[in-house]
């Protein structure tokens, strides 16, 4: 009956666990930060494989993403094999995409290309929305580490509209992010508001506050484009402290980059170039490439701007030797051309001069195309030029169509218009929580009913998993009584053998001595023999007082043990004249010690301490015993002659206790060196 029931116990715990792990497990696991998440591979490796666990590792890939991109590959690469082991496609060509993102991140761009083909292949092949979104995600994201921005808006408009067609916010939330983030490089500042907002009223409606915070971060960089330094750095602020909470280690990141940037246009130069290093310190933690060459401009435009030309020239080749190893053609171009307008003005616009017909090229080519962005650079560049060469009618004509366009994508229109959507995302934010108290008024008595039938099943389910905790404990206990009766026959059998071979042996030669004694006359051998006898005895004695110890229960404490220690210290050294220090640094002194495990640390200990009296000829000894982090350290060190262990064979002595060690599940390193004392170190795991 009894065994019956401890199985079913297993079978209903068994059951239990895992249907509350695909219950409440991955939502409440997925959210945690990095340094859980690695327990949580050992996890994932444990459940069966199908497409949950593909779709587990390129969550888990996601999440590591943020603090270590090598476990992130790793788990990349663990979906896609699995996938295409098991036929599975959704999963394993979204865990391809995120593989090209990471790699273009990481700056092997040979690899970023051959996992954005392969998934596109395997997309093409096998569609869905959900892939060709999770597809369209990643090249919009690689054009934009590309400086493609056009390209990465059309990649992530497409997106959108998979995104869109699954109903899921959370992504759609998240290509409204990445298309504003091109669309404030573009420079197309209504656009990238308008966007910008759209995303933050998702994120705000699902409560993602990793997501809210990104939103806030974007706000910033327009408000800073913008010139509006408060807004953008209260933006900042509030996006680094929601990024800390989720211990985002490359949101943190990107949040003092915002800042460096933002106290650079405010000409707090000492707080910019703290916020850069601090950003720059994360991103190289995290290898991201991309991220450290933008750092590294920004701190040439720091000291561009403090005059400091010399550290600039610096910054700047850094970030152009980062763009070439990337081999970023178009980023290594922008680069060189800022360089050259910081630090070499009258050389740029030399170079301007030369080229001053590809120049005007550019600029036709421009206003044909409606590419505002190309249009504002060449009209700076070539009203600057006009400008130094005296020609300030066309310079001043060229400057005043600058104007223009600046106020057209970045004037006090677009700057009111976000304003406007400012507090309408404010009021939204309000009226929605109205509805949420008004939605939790209507359910509460709904919720009343249900909880009354619940609280039915919650008595029915403590009952049942009282009656199963008892039949563990139950379990648990007799184990644990069979475990100590093993123990106690052990040492019977161990306490037997010592009596017979230490004991035994010294009483016998006793009473042989003593048979000796009776036959001899001459009164010097009597004396002598009376002496073995004398040291015979007291060895006997001591051999019954250290059993006898091993026995009591009292000594059973680690306390107790070190105690022990002391006093065979001081009968061992202090008898034979050698100085002794005890240094003792115990956390746990009450820790409980089984009886095999003090004997074999007691036999080490008195071996070893017999060995400094008898062998080392030192005239002190330093002892150090400790129990930090579970572990017992124990260490013995003379001062004496020591030996060369490659010439002296080691003995019984030595070889016992290294054999002691290693089944107490410990480890014993001897150090010695000839007339450099000897020093022994032991380290058990206290269970």
């Amino acid at each position: 009956m009894t065994k019956t029931c401890v199985l079913a116990a297993k079978n209903f715990n068994r059951t239990f666990v895992i249907a509350t792990t695909f219950l409440f497990g991955f939502n409440f696991l997925f959210g945690q930060s990095a340094s859980k998440q690695d327990s949580l591979v050992f996890v994932v490796e444990k459940m069966p494989d199908d497409s949950l666990k593909v779709k587990a590792f390129r969550d888990l890939g996601a999440r590591f993403s943020k603090s270590s991109p090598e476990k992130a590959e790793d788990c990349f690469n663990r979906a896609v094999s699995l996938g295409k082991r098991i036929d599975e496609h959704v999963f394993t060509s979204g865990s391809l995409a995120q593989l090209a993102i990471l790699y273009n991140n990481t700056g092997e761009l040979t690899k970023s290309d051959n996992s954005l083909r392969e998934a596109k292949s395997m997309v093409e092949k096998y569609p869905s929305n959900r892939s060709w979104g999770n597809y369209y995600q990643a090249e919009g994201l690689i054009y934009e580490k590309k400086s493609q921005h056009k390209l990465a808006v059309e990649s992530l408009k497409k997106c959108l509209a998979y995104l869109k067609k699954l109903n899921n916010p959370m992504g759609v939330a998240g290509a409204y992010l990445n298309i504003g983030n091109n669309y404030l490089y573009l420079e197309q500042y209504k656009s990238s508001i308008e966007n910008y907002f759209s995303a933050l009223n998702i994120f705000e409606e699902i409560q993602n506050e990793q997501g809210i915070s990104y939103c806030y971060n974007a706000l910033a960089g327009v408000y800073r484009d913008m010139k509006q330094y408060k807004d953008a750095e209260k933006y900042a602020r509030k996006s680094l402290e929601l990024k800390k909470k989720q211990g985002d280690k490359k949101g943190i990141a990107n949040s003092y980059s915002m800042l460096s940037e933002i106290q650079l246009g405010t000409k707090d130069y000492k707080n910019a170039l703290l916020n850069a290093d601090l950003a720059l310190r994360n991103f190289q933690e995290l290898n991201q490439l991309f991220d450290v060459i933008n750092i590294n401009r920004i701190k040439g435009r720091i000291y561009a701007d403090k005059k400091d030309l010399t550290n600039a020239r610096i910054f700047y080749d850094k970030a152009i030797s980062g763009a070439k190893n990337l081999n970023n053609i178009n980023l290594e171009n922008d680069l060189k051309s800022e360089k050259n307008e910081k630090l070499q003005p009258d050389e740029f616009h030399s170079e301007i001069q030369n080229s001053l017909e590809n120049i005007n090229q550019e600029l036709t080519r421009a206003r044909a195309e409606s590419d505002t962005l190309t249009l504002i650079n060449k009209l700076k560049e070539l009203s600057q030029y006009y400008t130094n060469n005296k020609d300030y009618q066309k310079a001043f004509e060229l400057r005043e169509e600058y104007y223009k366009l600046k106020e057209i994508t970045a004037g006090p229109e677009v700057l009111k218009e976000l304003k406007v959507l400012e507090s309408q995302y404010e009021l939204e934010k309000k009226e929605n929580a109205i509805k949420l108290l008004e939605k939790d008024k209507e359910i509460t008595n709904e919720r009343i009913e249900k909880q009354k039938i619940g609280l039915y099943a919650l008595g029915s389910l403590i009952l049942l998993i009282a009656s199963i905790a008892y039949l563990f404990i139950y379990r648990l206990r007799l184990n644990n009584k069979i475990k100590r009766h093993t123990e106690i026959e052990r040492m019977r059998q161990e306490i037997a053998s010592d009596l017979h071979d230490d004991i035994g042996s010294s009483l016998s030669s006793i009473q042989i001595i003593s048979s000796l004694m009776e036959r001899k006359g001459d009164m010097g051998k009597v004396k002598e023999d009376a002496e073995k006898i004398s040291k015979l005895s007291a060895k006997v004695a001591q051999g019954m007082r250290e059993i006898v110890w091993s026995l009591n229960p009292a000594n059973d404490t680690l306390e107790a043990v070190v105690s022990q220690m002391r006093k065979m210290a001081f009968e061992m050294l202090d008898t034979a004249g050698i100085a002794f220090s005890f240094d003792v640094q115990l956390k746990n002194p009450e820790k409980k010690l089984l009886p095999q495990f003090r004997k074999d640390l007691m036999m080490i200990y008195r071996e070893a301490v017999n060995n400094a009296r008898k062998y080392s000829g030192s005239a002190k000894v330093h002892i150090y015993l400790s129990d930090k982090n579970s572990v017992l350290n124990l260490s013995i060190k003379d001062f004496g002659h020591g030996f060369d262990p490659q010439q002296v064979e080691k003995g019984n002595g030595i070889n016992n206790m290294v054999r002691r060690a290693e089944k107490m599940g410990g480890k014993f390193d001897l150090k010695t060196e000839k007339d450099a004392g000897t020093e022994i170190n032991l380290k058990i795991p206290l269970s």
